[in-house]
């Protein structure tokens, strides 16, 4: 064997132990949680003396959890919904049209990416407080509608890079309106790029809590403030238990995905 193929194998075995190591990194911590939510202690036991336990996954029922659920999961959706239409409109002026301080208007878009969400959160407060809007379910969905947006104009702009135009100027010719061009031609092309804008949406609302822990009240507390306050005054396996459950549902929405879009076309969307 000749010393080029001794490197290629020692380069193709790094590199299966990198992506080794890569996964165990990431799913180790997720299964010593699953494993944590079964045992009847927070003492960690391989296997525990009593057996295991489902009574920590009852704080899924619980009226607080499932408050904050609804909660996160309203204002996500409908800041998911705005979001989508101004950010898709948003992607195509800029990349459809040349004006004058176009880059400043992207860069103005973006913005909210680069800022902590800590920085975020007391912005949104002080202007609120400027404007007169109280903190609770409005103020939190504008400020999320703001945190969701560039992502998915970040996302959907690439997408009108890779359209062919001769497409949508033949529908032209045929007599069809813009609006029409739009839903018949582009939208169909550019829908992988949409549906990864709604799930990058999706995740960042739901996940947010340096923007969302200022504009709560007790009544609009979502899921990622109320597991920050359980994780500061719980001391059982309950957000082990919800832990669980956030893992079982992020894998069936990835499975409806994969079967509804692919996750190849989405992942491609992005990668564009």
């Amino acid at each position: 064997m000749s010393r080029a193929d001794h490197i290629s194998r020692l380069g193709t075995a790094a590199v299966k132990g990198l992506r080794a190591f890569a996964i165990l990194f990431l799913v180790l911590p997720l299964m010593v949680a699953a494993h944590q939510a079964f045992l009847p202690t927070v003492a960690f036991e391989l296997l525990p003396k009593n057996g295991f336990t489902l009574r920590w996954f009852g704080v899924l029922f619980r009226e607080e959890f499932l408050s904050a659920v609804g909660v996160s999961v309203f204002v996500a959706v409908v800041a998911t919904v705005i979001s989508l239409v101004g950010g898709t409109l948003a992607a195509l002026a800029l990349a459809r049209s040349a004006f004058r301080g176009r880059e400043l208007v992207n860069m103005i878009f973006l913005s909210p990416m680069m800022v902590p969400p800590v920085v975020r959160g007391l912005s949104f407060t002080l202007y609120f407080a400027i404007i007169g809007l109280r903190p609770g379910l409005v103020s939190l969905l504008v400020a999320h509608v703001a945190i969701t947006l560039p992502y998915v104009i970040r996302v959907v702009y690439p997408c009108f890079y890779g359209l062919d135009r001769s497409l949508e100027e033949a529908s032209r010719n045929l007599g069809a309106t813009g609006v029409q061009t739009f839903w018949r031609i582009t939208f169909p092309l550019i829908r992988p790029g949409v549906f990864a804008g709604a799930i990058f949406s999706l995740i960042m609302s739901i996940d947010d809590v340096g923007v969302s822990i200022f504009l709560i009240t007790p009544d609009t507390t979502n899921v990622s403030v109320l597991l920050l306050t359980w994780a500061n005054s719980v001391a059982d396996n309950t957000l082990a238990a919800v832990s669980v459950a956030l893992v079982i549902v992020t894998l069936f929405a990835s499975t409806l995905a994969e079967r509804w879009v692919g996750l190849d076309s989405i992942l491609g969307s992005v990668r564009r």
